[in-house]
């Protein structure tokens, strides 16, 4: 080793003697544990470590030399690996020395019961009593805990199993290793978060975040056994993770509903292009989309298309595609507006051409030889076929005029049921024989 690298860990001797001559126990064994993972091939500092664990007397309680123990084994141990050849030897006879020592200590209270309950006493009351609210926070000193208290229940003897102290080191334990559990979770929780392990473009996402959360559910119920710190921690925990799944779900979302709108668009591009323009009907205003189609074919169509889009509106609201739907939708409901009005406006100048054609027709034939069955028939032919219910005020007024003038010229009812339903030219046959033409209907137009 360098001089640099000695004298470096000379000062860390050096500081722990301090702290140790101080009474600070604990903090000395931490510096001794620091320079031996900088230093591990540094034999001089191991042994002052174990100096300071040796220095537990024959008086302390045995759970206290028992930690000695242990404690100077597992370094010793660790320092194996580290150390050149030539000092193995001397290691591995201090391991054995150290091992002999603790077994003869345990083979000596188990020999002797009195001293072993009066110890016992002792050593479980003060862990007992040593109860703290809160646990250990980083898994080394946790982990050390739990081995030291599973260490002492090992040599509790059955005639203390169900002493109060003995139960409330069992509850301890419970407590601890619950803690521990809890630490491991939440690292996993907070790896998955930070480093965006649940991307929000998966499908699995969600049921990865709700496994995640029914973990730390599962806390929340044996919530009275956690530290208070812990508890805080599980808290803020499953708010953080009720958060994540929020963003997540709603991320997902507005990409399920991205792709049905883009579906949608990709599906009826044609007829979204074709209406996108407009609607120009009448021919000599305009590109003549629809002067040679039904209107009803394209309304159907239109309608059809809004259909479509309405079935996509469940899945994108609260997203910003919801928007470019409810446009669509907008543009579709006004074309069907104005197609509405233009398939009215055809079939009122449909109805009028044919009441003109049959006012032409009626008028020529007026007085001559069997003028009015020559009315009659051009009424049935040329009004029969129009509903008047689909006429507009004006349409419906030339209809009342036009038909009113030719109906009085036909043969008046003379009582006689049946000549008069049977005669071409009596009005009762003129207007059974309407009522049974079939009607235009809008749907045709």
């Amino acid at each position: 080793m360098s001089s640099s690298a000695s004298d470096s860990a000379s000062q860390f001797k050096e500081k722990a003697q301090q702290l140790y001559d101080c009474g600070k126990v604990q903090e000395s064994y931490f510096i001794l544990e620091n320079a031996i993972s900088r230093y591990p091939s540094d034999l001089s500092i191991v042994y002052s470590y174990l100096s300071f664990l040796q220095n537990v007397g024959e008086n302390e309680p045995i759970a206290t030399q028992l930690e000695g123990f242990d404690r100077s084994i597992a370094l010793l141990l660790n320092c194996l690996t580290h150390i050149a050849l030539g000092e193995v030897d001397s290691v591995v006879n201090m391991i054995d020395d150290f091992r002999s020592k603790r077994e003869k200590l345990i083979s000596l209270l188990s020999n002797n019961e009195n001293t072993f309950d009066e110890q016992h006493h002792l050593w479980l009351n003060a862990v007992a009593d040593s109860f703290r609210e809160d646990f250990p926070t980083d898994d080394r000193s946790l982990e050390r805990l739990i081995c030291d208290i599973e260490a002492f229940q090992e040599i509790i003897p059955e005639s203390m199993a169900g002493s109060s102290p003995a139960t409330r080191l069992d509850t301890y334990l419970k407590r601890a290793r619950l803690a521990r559990e809890f630490d491991a979770v939440k690292m996993d929780v907070d790896n998955r978060l930070s480093k965006h392990c649940l991307s929000k473009d998966s499908t699995l996402a969600p049921y990865s975040l709700q496994h995640l959360e029914t973990l730390l559910r599962g806390f929340s119920v044996d919530s009275e056994n956690l530290d208070k710190g812990r508890v805080y921690k599980l808290k803020n925990l499953i708010e953080k993770l009720r958060e994540t799944s929020d963003h997540v779900a709603s991320s997902i979302k507005k990409r399920e509903a991205k792709i049905k709108w883009k579906d949608y668009q990709t599906t009826y591009k044609n007829d979204l292009d074709r209406y996108s323009r407009g609607v120009n009907i009448v021919r000599g205003y305009g590109p003549q989309i629809f002067a040679d189609q039904v209107i009803e074919t394209n309304m159907a169509t239109i309608r059809r298309l809004m259909q479509s889009a309405q079935e996509v509106i469940p899945v994108t609201i609260g997203t910003p595609s919801a928007k470019d739907v409810y446009e669509e939708l907008t543009k579709l409901s006004s074309l069907i507006v104005q197609m509405a009005a233009e398939q009215q406006k055809k079939y009122e100048r449909w109805a009028i051409g044919r009441i003109k054609s049959g006012y032409i027709i009626g008028s020529e034939h007026a007085g001559m030889i069997d003028d009015e069955k020559k009315i009659a028939q051009s009424l049935i032919d040329h009004f029969g076929e129009i509903d008047i219910r689909l006429l507009g005020h004006e349409s419906q007024l030339i209809y009342s005029e036009v038909f009113s003038l030719l109906f009085e010229r036909l043969d008046k009812p003379s009582r006689n049921a049946t000549k008069d339903f049977k005669s071409e030219s009596n009005k009762l046959y003129t207007l059974e024989q309407m009522m049974l033409k079939s009607k235009k209907c809008l749907s045709d137009f």
